[in-house]
């Protein structure tokens, strides 16, 4: 029989291991990325039993770490393996020119991560999107029969059941108000949320969706009552 029908063993190959690491890790990150930005709060996910394929949304942030982590491994060993075409790359002869490339790469980066700290339109509005997703998931579930529910502690459950035992105590007219989310306010009347939010920032308010009527008011020494009646009147 020829040689020719025995081909040669494979030879193993560093450089396309990392490779491929990078390629599969980076996939993983991506996929569990996707996961985390559309899953729901915490406590939701806990209280519900949220999950997908599976996964609960803990075990889907620990994926997410493990894959970032093997990430950063793999890129730093590719980095090792490849260090003479990325210098070659990056130079030539004893200069250190800045490519077109490379600085439009550094801009590109660093607008990202400028425009999330300061949340800068578009990034604003995907910070945005990703908080009306949560709130839909909560919206979805049936609400815990106390606070912290999702991940109670022995504590957590006393000074609940004590919360619980209050709301059943008439308080007269308005009672339950401060325990209202600005989400929920603007449901029930019929406003704009995005117009809401708009409307307490200009008054000097530091408002997110789920705040409450109660925590809102304590900013400015107002009741809840009187935050209401600000977002009904300018909201006329």
């Amino acid at each position: 029989m020829s040689e020719a029908n025995h081909p040669e063993p494979h030879a193993w190959n560093s450089r396309s291991l990392t490779s491929l690491v990078v390629v599969l890790s980076f996939l993983m990150l991506a996929t569990t990325g996707v996961v985390m930005y559309i899953s729901p709060q915490g406590r939701v996910a806990n209280w519900t039993g949220w999950n997908i394929w599976g996964l609960s949304k803990e075990q889907w942030a620990a994926v997410h770490t493990t894959a970032g982590l093997l990430f950063v491994l793999a890129a730093g060993f590719h980095v090792y393996f490849n260090w003479q075409t990325l210098f070659r790359y990056l130079a030539r002869k004893r200069r250190l020119p800045l490519k077109p490339e490379l600085i439009v790469a550094a801009a590109i980066v660093s607008a990202v991560f400028i425009g999330t700290v300061f949340e800068v339109p578009p990034f604003r509005n995907i910070l945005a999107l990703k908080s009306r997703i949560k709130g839909h998931w909560e919206g979805r579930s049936a609400p815990a029969p106390y606070p912290r529910a999702g991940a109670p502690t022995l504590s957590d459950f006393n000074e609940s059941s004590a919360e619980i035992s209050e709301r059943r105590v008439p308080r007269g007219p308005g009672a339950g108000l401060g325990r209202q989310t600005l989400r929920s306010l603007c449901e029930i009347n019929g406003v704009s949320l995005d117009k809401a939010l708009e409307v307490l920032e200009q008054q000097g308010f530091a408002a997110r969706a789920e705040s409450t009527l109660k925590a809102l008011g304590e900013q400015k020494g107002m009741s809840p009552a009187e935050v209401r009646d600000l977002l009904m009147e300018k909201n006329q």
